[in-house]
């Protein structure tokens, strides 16, 4: 390609769904454990190469109720070996790979990209994978009554979608996306069969999914298990393993300690004592960061109208933002581990730059800017305050209260609302004021994901933000070609972001995978899920 090929490493990688960060969502893996081959299962080993047979478990980080791609935002890893990839980001080299696709051309102006699918790939039901099938699905991940995670991704940036021949699909965008490979290795990257599609649009919401990956659908016991088998079809032949299960695990706690006890062999971890637990045991692992990973989420519509709240007001968001104390918050939530941060992207980030600073702790400037809203306004000084139920996410709710008390402010806080109420609270209802959040921008591909969080009109601009200067640019962003330029336009949207304060910024989140040393011929893409195809344990 004709980039700069250090902006083109550090730009590529992963996603947001929809940008929720919910603690029990959280985001993101898996948990490896090995479970003796069933009898009569294939056990031939070579002591200089991989074994075949066996089964591994992966503990799913959070209940699966669906494994159909369109309408599920699981990421521990049941969607890339049961579909495989389009393309997927390599975590340890750091570039693109491909796997269902096997090219991606673009024009000059970054407008237009043409993605090559690989010939001679079948879905496991032996139907083609071809252009067509491709589009089918990315029409229907574009159907906004679908409610796809990957809706708002695509919608932003895709204005047609054509298959000109049988193996290539081509993308017209709505503006310049010099990053466009990230949007094609996160949600757009799974591909489920025709004839899966056919079924579930006939309304047979327990039709077994059909994908291209290394694995074939077994069973779903929604919110406990999934299990794959070997796909002998698979076009770079079948896997080693028989068949991978996936079993819910809660928390990091109890995930590190059943592989300390021996019951598992790795899993995902994204809470930061059990991250420095993972690191001070010298537990093999990597991390996926997401930089503005703990926010909250401000709503910005307009005071006195339908969903609307004080917030619209900028110099309360300001004083909002001035009120989180980092230290304490740290030392509460995360025993002091946590990378938290006013500013954007922080010094473990890749796009750190020193002289930049983000909204300063002052409660003293603070308190006098909410009593200066609450006499302008002739507002009462209550805000209400969501959460989901999680217990990570209910401490958070706890301690911004505590933060938000001295200045004046009532919290009125709900911690009782599971998944589905809460999103339906803050992206349907919108009865919140400040919302536990997480932007969830990837530091590997910050600039897609930035501009679909702020941009005026952005399908996941939840909180209802404007500014013409932050529009001009994010859109400046997108279309940055160098490293350099990316970090040009991320000074200026730091700049834009201090004086008019989307939401507040807590701190980075990490997910850290971590596995046994036993587990080799994984591959680790970009949002921190391990592909299983030539998988195998010593």
């Amino acid at each position: 390609m004709d980039r700069d090929p250090v902006a083109r490493h550090e730009l590529g990688g992963r996603i947001v769904k929809s940008k929720v960060i919910i603690c029990s969502l959280g985001v993101l893996l898996w948990t490896l454990v090995l479970v003796i081959p069933q009898a009569g299962a294939a056990t031939k080993s070579n002591k200089s190469g991989p074994k075949v047979g066996g089964t591994v478990t992966i503990g799913e980080y959070s209940p699966v109720l669906t494994l159909n791609p369109i309408a599920s935002d699981t990421q521990s890893g049941e969607l890339t070996n049961l579909y495989g990839n389009l393309i997927y980001y390599n975590s340890k080299t750091k570039k693109y790979n491909f796997d269902l696709a096997d090219g991606l051309d673009h024009n000059s102006s970054d407008t237009m990209w043409t993605l090559h699918i690989r010939p001679n790939v079948v879905f496991s039901n032996g139907q083609p994978f071809n252009a067509a099938a491709v589009v089918a699905a990315l029409d229907e991940e574009l159907n906004p009554a679908v409610h796809s995670p990957a809706y708002g991704q695509l919608a932003n940036y895709v204005d047609s979608i054509t298959a000109p021949s049988n193996l290539d699909v081509v993308f017209t965008l709505k503006l310049p996306v010099a990053d466009f490979e990230w949007l094609l290795s996160y949600y757009a990257s799974y591909i489920p069969a025709p004839a899966y599609l056919k079924e579930v649009a006939a309304g047979d919401t327990t039709a077994a999914p059909i994908g291209a990956g290394p694995f074939k659908f077994s069973s779903l016991v929604p919110e406990s298990s999934v299990t794959l088998v070997r796909n002998t079809s698979y076009w770079q032949g079948a896997p080693y393993l028989n068949s991978v299960k996936y079993e819910y695990i809660a928390g990091g706690t109890a995930t590190l300690q059943a592989y300390n006890a021996g019951e598992l062999q790795g899993g995902l971890v994204i809470d930061w004592p059990s991250i420095h637990a993972v690191s001070e045991d010298h537990i093999p692992h990597y991390a996926y960061v997401e930089d503005l990973g703990y926010t909250l989420l401000m709503n910005n519509r307009s005071y006195g109208t339908p969903g609307g709240s004080i917030l619209s007001d900028v110099e309360l968001r300001k004083a909002i933002a001035m009120a989180i104390n980092q230290p304490i918050y740290n030392q509460r939530l995360n025993q002091g581990y946590g990378t938290n941060t006013n500013v954007m992207f922080p010094p473990s980030s890749a796009w750190y730059d020193p002289k930049l600073k983000g909204v300063p702790y002052d409660p003293a400037e603070a308190k006098k800017l909410v009593a200066q809203v609450e006499t302008a306004m002739h507002w009462n000084g209550s805000l209400n305050v969501d959460c989901d139920s999680s217990p990570s996410y209910a401490a958070f709710g706890a301690t911004i209260e505590s933060m938000l008390n001295p200045l004046g402010i009532h919290v009125n806080l709900t911690t009782s609302l599971n998944q589905g109420q809460f999103i339906d609270n803050v992206i349907v209802n919108k009865t919140y004021d400040l919302a536990c959040w997480g932007a969830g921008i990837p530091d590997v591909a910050p600039t897609v994901d930035l501009y679909s969080n702020l941009y005026s009109t952005s399908f996941d601009n939840y909180g209802a933000y404007s500014s013409p200067a932050m529009d001009q640019a994010l859109t400046s962003l997108v279309a940055a070609k160098t490293s350099s330029d990316v970090k040009a336009d991320l000074a200026k949207i730091q700049e834009v972001f201090n004086t008019t304060v989307p939401y507040a910024n807590v701190g980075q989140n990490e997910y850290v995978g971590f596995y046994s040393p036993k587990l080799h011929g994984v591959s680790e893409d970009g949002i921190g899920t391990l592909g299983l195809a030539k998988a195998w344990m010593s």
